[in-house]
Parts: structure tokens; C-alpha cells; sequence
């Protein structure tokens, strides 16, 4: 009898350990899809001025890419590599090209797309784009 409760306890205690660890993780569309705001871009807080704050949206079926870059809006393709490693690459942007007074904060977010690679999760509220270094150039928030 003592040794039936004994591996009940465990067989109970198997059950539980296995639940917490068979959650899928999110694919790579999951992890990106929708729209976001940029707040850091190449090492640099990501300021908002005139209520234009950069934000990037990622229309997975459509492989396409729209924001504002702080002055600009932008638009293009995405490619996402399913070989587990979360890869993005953007085809050229297109973008408006009006002149404003900070043009900084756009230049550094042109830069981050071009470099970003690899693409690393904190959940669902927050992203990272990295570059093939490692190096993170770009973050975002959920909107």
C-alpha cells in the first residue's frame, strides 16, 4: 500500500513538471505579427515628437513592412528564415522624404532595418532586432 501512494506521489509529480514544459513556442510570425512602437534604434532612445511616434507593422501574410520612421513613413517586404533561428532580412525600403528638424532618430532606425538579422523575444509585449554580431539594434513594444 505504502509503495502504490509512493509512486502515485511521483507518477503526480511527473505529470506536473511535464505540463509546465510542453508549451509550444511562439513561431516567428507569432512573435512579430502586428504593429509595434520603435524605442530604441542603434544604442539610442527612441524620442517622440509632434505625437509621431515611430512604430513598424508587420503584415505577416503579406510579407510586407509599413511605419513611421519619426518623419517618413516606410514600406516593403520581409523575408522570416523557419530554420529556428527567428532570421529576418527586409527587401530596400521605400520611403517619403520630407525633411525635419531631428532626422537622427530616423536615420538610426533606416540603419537598424538594414542590419537587423536575428530577431529575440520577451514575450509577446517586446522584441529585439539583432544584428548578424549580435549586436541589438533595434526594440519594440507592443502597441
Amino acid at each position: 500500500m505504502k509503495f502504490n501512494i509512493i509512486i502515485c506521489a511521483i507518477a503526480g509529480m511527473a505529470a506536473l513538471v511535464s505540463c509546465g514544459t510542453s508549451r509550444k513556442a511562439a513561431s516567428t510570425e507569432e512573435l512579430i505579427s502586428g504593429s509595434w512602437n520603435i524605442t530604441e534604434a542603434m544604442g539610442h532612445a527612441v524620442t517622440t515628437r509632434d505625437n509621431a511616434a515611430p512604430t513598424i507593422s508587420f503584415d505577416i501574410d503579406g510579407k510586407r513592412v509599413s511605419g513611421h520612421a519619426g518623419c517618413n513613413r516606410f514600406m516593403g517586404g520581409f523575408t522570416l528564415n523557419g530554420n529556428g533561428k527567428n532570421s529576418i532580412s527586409f527587401t530596400p525600403l521605400a520611403a517619403t522624404k520630407m525633411m525635419c528638424p531631428d532626422m537622427e532618430t530616423e536615420q538610426n532606425i533606416f540603419l537598424a532595418l538594414d542590419a537587423a538579422s536575428r530577431i529575440k523575444g520577451s514575450g509577446h509585449d517586446s522584441i529585439e532586432f539583432r544584428s548578424d554580431s549580435g549586436e541589438v539594434v533595434l526594440k519594440m513594444e507592443r502597441q
